[in-house]
Parts: C-alpha cells; structure tokens; sequence
C-alpha cells in the first residue's frame, strides 16, 4: 500500500522548466503573428473610415454648389476652404471653380486631401452651364 502512494506521488511531479520553455515558445510563435494581424486592420479599418467620410463630404459640398444660381457659382474665386470644423485634423477639403466657357461653362472641382499615412486624396468634378433665363445644373 504504501509502495502504491510513493508511485501516485512521482506521477504528478508536474512539468520540467523544458516543457515550459517549449510551450511558451510555441505560443509566442503563434500569438506574435496575431497581433500584428490585428494593429495592421485596425489602422486599415481607420483608413477606409477616413476615406468614407471624406467621399460623404465631396459629395454633400457639390450638391450644395451645383444647385446654386450661375451667378453665385461664378463669384467663388481661388479655392475655397470648406472642411467642417470637425473633421479639420482628419482632412481637407476644398473647391475650386474654373470657367470653363466665359459666361456659358463652369467646372466645380472638390478635392479631398486625406491626413493619413497613406496621403491619399480624393476629386470629385461636375459641370454647371449657364442657361438662360434659367441657371444651375437643376432648374
């Protein structure tokens, strides 16, 4: 019987230092790879979020300037600045009107600079024609 307890004992000795240093190496080499996996589609995910939003702001900036009168459009000289207060340490967004045919044809161009690490920027372009009585791409 008591052959039998001393036999239970070194059975449950545990694990040698050896054992631990291969499973903790065998962890380390599979969790490592995981983890940079995960930080590179977090900032990934971030990217296309900028990118999202800078595409929802060309296009509510160029509804709100086709639709104005021709002469209103024709006032806008140089770029314009019209990034919203919010979103000014994210990106930049501005418009620039060309007249195309003096007095008939305007180009509304809205850019979009993202500032991100990939420096990536965004154009958004429309024609507004002048047509009278009538004006705006609209009416």
């Amino acid at each position: 019987m008591k052959n039998k307890a001393v036999k239970f004992i070194s059975a449950c000795r545990g694990f040698t230092l050896i054992e631990l240093l291969i499973v903790l190496l065998l962890v380390g080499v599979t969790a490592i790879p995981l983890v940079v996996q995960f930080l590179s589609s977090y900032s990934t995910l971030e990217d296309v979020a900028l990118y999202q939003l800078s595409t929802s702001i060309n296009t509510s900036q160029m509804e709100i300037y086709r639709n104005q009168p021709y002469r209103l459009i024709s006032l806008i000289t140089g770029e314009l600045d019209v990034t919203p207060e919010e979103h000014k340490k994210k990106l930049s967004t501005k418009i620039k009107v060309n007249e195309i045919l003096p007095g008939k044809l305007l180009s509304i161009v809205i850019t979009t600079t993202l500032k991100s690490r990939r420096k990536s920027s965004l154009n958004l372009v429309t024609l507004v024609s002048n047509q009278k009585p009538v004006s705006g791409i609209n009416q």
